[in-house]
């Protein structure tokens, strides 16, 4: 767990968790399908909370105030969201974008449309690959920035922590 130091424009309470799953059939029960880009090292997980205890009664209908989120390795982008359909455009945001588990359509209590629709769980793309040269900084897509009090469309990861990942790797 990393917890950084609070700024004016940012939770108190925010804090990093990294976690490492590998592809163990008989003990990782969550993650040892996943299609992780090199099943013999796994991946990381990169968890971000804006709360000091985390909650098992949030509805998870705000992507904005949720409880906990994954960093996902892919990054965030912005989307276009019309009546009936999400399409990434392709563009990195790493201050007020969303990544792929952040973004689908509902109606009423229904999922519509988005990318993970009739599958709903994440793919490989959430991991951090050990060995990779992958970074997790203030520069990087998604970004280890505090995310900001202000709960309005500009909603960003823009409060630099100085938290940085580097050079991941599996070792032993």
């Amino acid at each position: 767990m990393y917890e950084p130091l609070a700024t004016n424009n940012a939770y108190k309470t925010q804090r990093f968790y990294l976690s490492y799953h590998d592809f163990d059939q008989i003990n990782n029960k969550f993650y040892c399908n996943y299609p992780f880009a090199n099943v013999d090292v796994g991946g990381i997980l990169i968890w971000h909370t804006p709360t000091d205890s985390i909650g098992f009664l949030d509805t998870f209908e705000n992507w904005k105030t949720m409880p906990i989120d994954i960093e996902c390795a892919h990054g965030k982008t912005n989307w276009t969201v019309t009546n009936d359909n999400v399409v990434n455009e392709g563009t990195e945001n790493s201050l007020t974008g969303r990544d792929k588990l952040e973004i689908r359509l509902v109606e009423g209590q229904n999922e519509i449309a988005g990318p993970y629709f009739g599958t709903d769980k994440g793919d490989g793309s959430v991991f951090y690959t050990p060995g990779y040269n992958q970074e997790f900084s203030f520069r990087s897509n998604p970004n280890s920035n505090l995310i900001s009090n202000n709960e309005t469309l500009d909603y960003s990861q823009s409060n630099v922590t100085g938290f940085t990942v580097s050079n991941i790797r599996k070792s032993g």
